[in-house]
């Protein structure tokens, strides 16, 4: 037992070495390195996106009840011919305060339009802020996404830094779009969690 914990001890700070002094950049990385695994054709505008759903949540997508189910509608009929094979969720960003619940969850019959959207929309109420967008995308996750080997110009890395500065969200990449075709909406975690994972088969 007591070997056992050593080696859990050392692994742990092995972990800290390597990826950063505090949990929250080893999160960073941890979230930087499975959006680069699960969609290797992520750029930084991507990684920007999942990041800043999972600190902002859905809030910057509502308008008005009615758009929003209604374009749900028109986007379930889209994904139900779509042949690209996308997970039934993801957690975004470093914590996965917001998950991603893609709309094959519906197509296959697992949970019910009412309930991804009724779900999403008490996502969008406004999230506590305690710390500023800007600060934590230019000083954490940049870095760690340069130190992660994912390759961007200066002037992507200039456009989605003016993107921070007024806490403004972006599309997905071309090249994601291209390559995963995304029909997904951001659930907050413990909604979730409680009404639409328990419905999911995996």
């Amino acid at each position: 037992m007591r070997v056992s914990a050593i080696a859990v001890i050392f692994a742990a700070l092995v972990g800290v070495m390597a990826y950063g002094s505090t949990g929250k950049e080893v999160g960073i990385k941890t979230g930087i390195d499975r959006q680069l695994r699960d969609f290797p054709q992520s750029r930084l505008q991507d990684i920007y996106k999942s990041f800043y759903q999972s600190f902002f949540g859905a809030e910057h997508l509502i308008t008005d009840t009615v758009s929003v189910r209604a374009y749900l509608r028109e986007e379930i009929a889209v994904a139900a011919t779509d042949t690209v094979a996308n997970p039934y969720y993801e957690p975004t960003g470093a914590n996965g305060h917001f998950v991603r619940v893609y709309l094959r969850c519906i197509t296959e019959g697992h949970i019910t339009e009412q309930q991804l959207s009724d779900a999403f929309l008490r996502s969008a109420q406004p999230q506590q802020r305690m710390e500023a967008w800007h600060r934590l995308w230019l000083d954490e996750i940049v870095p760690t996404a340069r130190k992660a080997g994912l390759d961007f110009s200066q002037e992507e890395l200039d456009e989605l830094t003016n993107a921070s500065r007024q806490d403004r969200a972006v599309r997905h990449s071309d090249d994601y779009r291209n390559a995963y075709h995304p029909h997904y909406r951001i659930v907050e975690r413990h909604i979730f969690e409680k009404e639409i994972k328990p419905y999911i088969p995996f």
